[in-house]
């Protein structure tokens, strides 16, 4: 195998190594986000959902990467390679992290979507509750909507 190769193999090792950190930092905050859910600290959902958000964005850096180095440098790769064995193991390993981040977002989805429902009907309610109150303290504007008594 010529050094190039050996390089990216390197190279693509490390990305995927890279990879699976980000993939499991977004595992933990999975697991944060429900908790915090469990907790109705929606605040920290939301700094959570960012972070997530920021995760991914730097995993797709990184998918990029990977396609780029797969498609256009490397030639046909040593299968027997200690890099190529260990790309294999650890794109094993990644897809493990990423199918039980999966496993949490579907059990985990339904009860969100649960909570937003009720938000919005909480919100709804208090809509309602307000246009009530407006037109109750509201003040008579027009002299015809006014009426005077006149007993002596």
């Amino acid at each position: 195998m010529d050094l190039p190769n050996e390089s990216i193999l390197q190279r693509w090792l490390m990305l995927i190594s890279d990879k699976k950190s980000l993939l499991e930092k977004m595992l933990i905050i999975t697991y944060e986000k429900y908790s915090s859910y469990k907790e109705e600290n929606f605040e920290e959902i939301k700094k959570l959902i960012e972070d997530r958000q920021g995760i991914i964005e730097k995993i797709d850096i990184i998918d990029l990467e990977i396609n780029q180095l797969e498609k256009n440098h490397l030639q046909t790769p040593d299968k027997l390679s200690v890099f190529w064995c260990d790309i294999k193991e650890k794109e094993y390993n990644t897809l493990r992290v990423l199918d039980r981040i999966r496993q949490l977002d579907g059990q985990y989805i339904p009860l969100f979507q649960k909570q937003l429902y009720s938000l919005k009907n909480q919100q709804k309610n208090l809509r309602s509750g307000r246009k009530t109150v407006t037109a109750y303290n509201s003040r008579a504007t027009l002299s015809q909507s006014l009426f005077v008594d006149e007993k002596e």
